[in-house]
């Protein structure tokens, strides 16, 4: 299984920051953001969709680097909560074709295209919406 935050996290240069923390934050509208955490390259908080400032709380007191579209929605909420522990990868949304294409090289066994799926981690709305209406 292939998170899109694996993808964020493979999408960051080793080379234009020193090992850190890197916060891969995904938005997943509703005001919460789809996220994961690692530390040198290590995925050490598995993915969850949550509301940031849940996620921030255990992130105060040390220095964290931001990737992703959610990490640009939340700019300001993750600047005013962890000042001078925030950075932000450059640029902060890449594109992940590339490092798709780099997680599938190491692969030894890909699965053919008809076998792959998408991994939805909550209901999308239109079910939500479904079931109000009954």
């Amino acid at each position: 299984v292939l998170f899109r935050s694996d993808v964020l996290a493979q999408a960051l240069d080793p080379r234009s920051a020193p090992p850190v923390r890197v916060a891969t934050w995904v938005d997943a509208w509703r005001g919460e953001v789809f996220a994961a955490l690692y530390d040198n390259g290590i995925e050490i908080v598995p993915p969850v969709v949550t509301s940031p400032e849940l996620l921030l709380r255990g992130l105060v007191g040390r220095p964290t680097l931001f990737l992703g579209d959610g990490a640009v929605s939340f700019r300001d909420r993750i600047l005013q909560a962890m000042p001078g522990e925030a950075r932000f990868a450059e640029p902060v949304a890449p594109s992940l074709a590339g490092a798709v294409a780099r997680l599938a090289a190491v692969q030894t066994v890909l699965p053919p295209p008809h076998e792959i799926r998408p991994l939805y981690v909550r209901r999308p709305d239109a079910e939500l919406l479904r079931e109000r209406q009954v």
